[in-house]
């Protein structure tokens, strides 16, 4: 499943209480039924010194999810610096919809492995390194 988050900070910045630096937040996703986490990341909000605010910052990830999808996913962001300053998000999936399983991988056949002569070409032959090609090659 791929996830895209804008995250925007709603409160002003300040050097003096904040400092020069970035501002840092955890940002994870976690699945209240399996009570599991499935994304974890340090968010670093960039500070621009000139208009003395903080940028917003996408957050770009991919999850493993499996069938079937639980009911919601919930993204909570959390300061790495501030007590109590943590903000929590509703990911609905009940209009997903995964793609179908892949199919199940296809048997080898029998065969007998083919020397590099059936190439038939010498500057072919060259290249391999060994007498035989192996049974996928084959």
């Amino acid at each position: 499943l791929r996830v895209s988050l804008t995250l925007t900070p709603l409160y002003d910045w300040a050097a003096r209480v904040h400092g020069l630096g970035p501002e840092p937040w955890w940002v994870w996703v976690e699945d209240a039924a399996e009570e599991r986490i499935h994304h974890c990341e340090l968010a670093l909000f960039p500070v621009d010194r000139r208009r003395k605010t903080l940028d917003a910052i996408v957050l770009s990830f991919t999850m493993a999810v499996r069938d079937p999808l639980p009911p919601q996913f919930y993204v909570r962001a959390i300061s790495d610096r501030w007590s109590a300053c943590s903000h929590l998000l509703e990911l609905s999936t009940n209009t997903l919809e995964l793609p179908p399983p892949a199919p199940p991988p296809t048997e080898l056949l029998p065969l007998r492995p083919l020397p590099i002569e059936a190439l038939q070409d010498d500057r072919f032959q060259q290249f391999y390194g060994y007498s035989h090609f192996n049974p996928v090659q084959t």
